[in-house]
Formats: structure tokens, C-alpha cells, sequence
């Protein structure tokens, strides 16, 4: 199963790096438990998240986004069954503040049609792996 999301951020842009650092950290420990795989990448005012793994484990790791107060507007871009993992060598990458994200992000939040959002969400996750291709693996 794969869980693709965009939230806003809730953290203060002064506690932005700790808080961050402290999300990356814990969710790694807790991803690699659970056999949960992923990336994420942080704006400075949105997240872009992709999980993979179990429905029942990927559902455990979205109810508490859902339940954590440091997000607010989450929207499940893409919600579907994979035969492979795209992010199998990382219990989380992560990706810190882009200007070329925040940009199109901003374009994706506007998407109105359902074809226009799956083609923003194929773009994002085409992004997130180009990502982890150019940084290697954990």
C-alpha cells in the first residue's frame, strides 16, 4: 500500500529545524519497525510525504499525522495498492526546504480536476525518487 499526503505545516518557522529534525528522526526509528518506507520532503510551510508498507501499518503511521497538531489541512493525494516499493532503501528520505517545490506546490494545491491532481501526484513522487537517486541510499 502507498499513502501519498500534502499537510501544511503548523510548526513556527524559528522551531522549524529542530522540529523537523525530531519528525525525520523518530519516524525513521518507528518506519523501520514497522517496515515502513518512504519520503518526505519539507517547504517551510507544507509536507510532501509518501509511505509505503501494509495498509494496517501505513494506516497506523496516518492516523497519528492526522492526530499530530504540526499539520493541519492534510490532503491524501494518492491512496493505492503497488506491487514494489519505489522508496524500498529508505525508512524515511528526506528532503529539506526547496524553491523549486514550494513552486509547483503550489500548483498542485490548486489542481481542481481528478486528472490534473493524478498528474501533479505522479510528479511529485517522480521528484521525490529523483531525490533519492542523486543521495544515495541510508
Amino acid at each position: 500500500m502507498t499513502t501519498f499526503y500534502v499537510s501544511q505545516s503548523q510548526i513556527p518557522p524559528a522551531d522549524a529545524d529542530s522540529a523537523v529534525h525530531d519528525i525525520v528522526a523518530k519516524s525513521i526509528s518507528r518506519n523501520r519497525v514497522s517496515q515502513i518506507t518512504g519520503a518526505l520532503m519539507f517547504t517551510g510551510e507544507h509536507f510532501v510525504q509518501v509511505l509505503e508498507g501494509k495498509a494496517a501499518e501505513v494506516d497506523t503511521v496516518m492516523a497519528s499525522i492526522l492526530a499530530d497538531p504540526r499539520h493541519d489541512h492534510i490532503v491524501v493525494m494518492a491512496r493505492e495498492k503497488i506491487s514494489e516499493r519505489l522508496f524500498s532503501d529508505w525508512d524515511l528520505a528526506y528532503s529539506g526546504p526547496s524553491r523549486f517545490v514550494i513552486r509547483n506546490l503550489a500548483r498542485l494545491r490548486r489542481a481542481s480536476s481528478v486528472a490534473d491532481r493524478r498528474q501533479e501526484t505522479r510528479w511529485l513522487r517522480d521528484l521525490l525518487l529523483e531525490f533519492v537517486r542523486h543521495n544515495g541510499s541510508e
